[in-house]
Order: structure tokens, then C-alpha cells, then sequence
């Protein structure tokens, strides 16, 4: 009985919300939308910040009700009623809610378009940082735990570029989060080629937010633009990636994420396995992103496999040092990058 009594009142309460919702949705109309009479358009004036409020209260009231498709459609028109008042930064807020609800309700493309929209309105607002933020945060709503969760990850993947790419553009402090977190949701959602493509955005976004030469962020970020030519099989681009971040920052060579791409990378080239199980235990694999980790190591397609090769392919195999006579006092080592212990 007292289960009934519960659900009676549940059903009663979004009732009354969705009661409260469709009035001031009707308020709101008749602020913006003129009157079919022409005798009330004498008299008629557009209020869009009156409107607003109204639209975004119904939004409100119809999501207490559970109607999820009305209330996005409110949030959306009290998002427009705020641009037209000149306050994006309120219409962003409506839009960010109304790409929550959506989300909620699985519609994906919708929270990818929300989102976009959230994002212009808070540039509109002056607030870079948060546009950048509202496109991470719509990503992460688009972005399930595992591949089998979503029958694809369009949508996710285009937001997470859109962060990376806002953030390069913002030129302002704390977007580095953001930058970092979509480009190893790149990596972790195996879009190796596009990571690889987004390097030189995230170094931007790190630069435009004035990330230290030593903050672990950029550091980890360079050793794992290393591993990720591994994974991608370029041991030729792995050789390039690590010189351009010896040469990039000052900082790199001293840190342990660079001894652990070092090492790695040596490894594979040498064709080492004991030397590429050393550098890949997880004490060592801890200085690096999880995401690169396992990369490392996952089963039959990480970086490991490089190991059973015969020998790595001509087109990516990194060219061998040029030969030194042996009076002329040469060690031998074929490992041909920099000592950075």
C-alpha cells in the first residue's frame, strides 16, 4: 500500500510539474512570437529577457516531469531568448543543461550539437576556458566506457577533436586538462592516426596555457608521442618524435617518462626482448599515461609484437648510423639515441 501511496504522489508531483511547464512555456511564446491580431501588435513588444526566464523554467519544469524531448526544446528556445537579450553567458548555462538531458536520453547527436552551441555562447560570453570546457564535457557525455557499449563513437570523436582544437585556439590558462584528456581518450579509443595528427594541437594548448617546460603533463605528453609511433609500428617517427622533444623542451630529457620512451625505443629497435621487459614493467610503465601503457603491453596488437618480427618493415625501420672505422675508436652500441641517465 504504502508503495502505491509513494507512486500516486511521484505521478501527481510531474503532473503539477509538467502543468507548471507547458504555462510558462505559453507565457514565454507570447513574448517573442507577435500576436495574429493586428490590433495587439499595436500594442505588442518583443521581450526576449522576459522570455528567457520563462523558457528555461518550463525547461526546467518539464525535466522534473520527465518529458526530456519538451524540456530540451525550452531549454534551446531560452537559450535563443538570452543571445537575443545579450546574455550568452545564462544561454550557454540552458544549453549545457539541455545537452545533459539528451545525453540522458542516449541522443548522442544532440549532445554533440548542444554543445557546439554552448561552446560559441560562452565565447560570445568572453569565457574561452569554459567553451573549451563545455566541448569536453559533452565529449565525455558522448564517450562510453568500452567500444561495446555504443555502436559508434562519431560523435565523442568529433567533440573531443573540437576540444583539442578550441583549446590550441583559447591561448588562456587551465584549457591544459581539457587538451590532455582529449587527446588520450584519442589514444585509449585506439585513433592512433589521428592522435598522431593532434601532437603538434596539444603542444598549442599547452603553450597557450603557459604549462611549464616541467609540469608532468607536458612531459608525459612527449614520451607518449614516442610510444604512440611504437604502437602505430613507425619506429622511423618514434626516432623523430623523441629528438623533437629532446630539442622542444629543456626539461625532457631529465625527466622518467623520457628514460622510459628512451628505453623502449631502444629496445625495439635492437629487437632486445629482455631489455624491452625491463623498461615495460609496471613500476616503469607507471611514468607514463594509462592509456600509453597499455598500448605497451595489451595482447597481440601492443607494442610488444614489434619484438616477434624477423625485422621491422624497410619503409619504417629508422636509419642506421653511419659507420665508423674500427681504429677510429668507435664503441660498439647500436643503440643510436642520446644517453639521457
Amino acid at each position: 500500500v504504502s508503495e502505491m501511496v509513494v507512486s500516486s504522489s511521484m505521478a501527481q508531483q510531474q503532473q503539477q510539474q509538467r502543468q507548471k511547464g507547458d504555462a510558462l512555456y505559453r507565457e514565454a511564446s507570447k513574448l517573442v512570437t507577435p500576436p495574429t491580431s493586428r490590433l495587439a501588435r499595436l500594442t505588442w513588444k518583443r521581450d526576449p529577457a522576459t522570455a528567457a526566464g520563462k523558457f528555461v523554467g518550463a525547461g526546467h519544469a518539464f525535466a522534473a516531469a520527465g518529458a526530456t524531448a519538451l524540456a530540451i526544446d525550452s531549454l534551446q528556445k531560452g537559450a535563443e531568448a538570452h543571445l537575443a537579450a545579450e546574455t550568452p553567458f545564462q544561454a550557454a548555462h540552458a544549453l549545457e543543461r539541455a545537452a545533459a538531458l539528451a545525453a540522458s536520453d542516449g541522443n548522442f547527436a544532440s549532445v554533440r550539437s548542444l554543445s557546439q552551441q554552448a561552446s560559441d555562447a560562452w565565447v560570445l560570453a568572453g569565457h574561452r576556458g569554459n567553451a573549451v570546457e563545455a566541448l569536453a564535457r559533452g565529449a565525455a557525455k558522448c564517450s562510453p566506457p568500452t567500444a561495446e557499449d555504443a555502436p559508434s563513437d562519431d560523435d565523442a570523436l568529433a567533440l573531443w577533436r573540437l576540444t583539442l582544437d578550441a583549446a590550441a585556439e583559447a591561448e588562456t590558462r587551465g584549457v591544459d586538462e581539457a587538451a590532455a584528456k582529449a587527446w588520450l581518450w584519442l589514444v585509449g579509443a585506439d585513433h592512433l592516426d589521428v592522435a598522431a595528427e593532434s601532437v603538434p594541437t596539444v603542444v598549442k594548448a599547452l603553450d597557450g596555457a603557459d604549462v611549464d617546460d616541467d609540469h608532468p603533463t607536458r612531459l608525459r605528453l612527449l614520451a607518449a608521442s614516442i610510444v604512440l609511433e611504437l604502437a602505430r609500428r613507425d619506429v622511423h617517427a618514434a626516432d623523430k618524435a623523441f629528438f623533437a622533444a629532446l630539442d622542444g623542451c629543456a626539461a625532457f630529457a631529465a625527466s622518467r617518462a623520457a628514460a622510459v620512451a628512451e628505453d623502449l625505443l631502444a629496445a625495439v629497435k635492437r629487437g632486445d626482448r629482455e631489455a624491452f621487459e625491463m623498461a615495460s614493467k609496471p613500476q616503469r610503465l607507471a611514468d607514463l599515461d594509462v592509456q600509453l601503457a597499455q598500448l605497451v603491453t595489451r595482447p597481440g596488437g601492443g607494442i610488444a609484437s614489434l619484438l616477434d618480427e624477423a625485422e621491422v618493415t624497410p619503409q619504417n625501420k629508422a636509419p642506421p648510423p653511419p659507420e665508423v672505422e674500427a681504429d677510429a675508436g668507435r664503441v660498439d652500441d647500436d643503440d643510436d639515441l642520446p644517453d639521457l641517465s
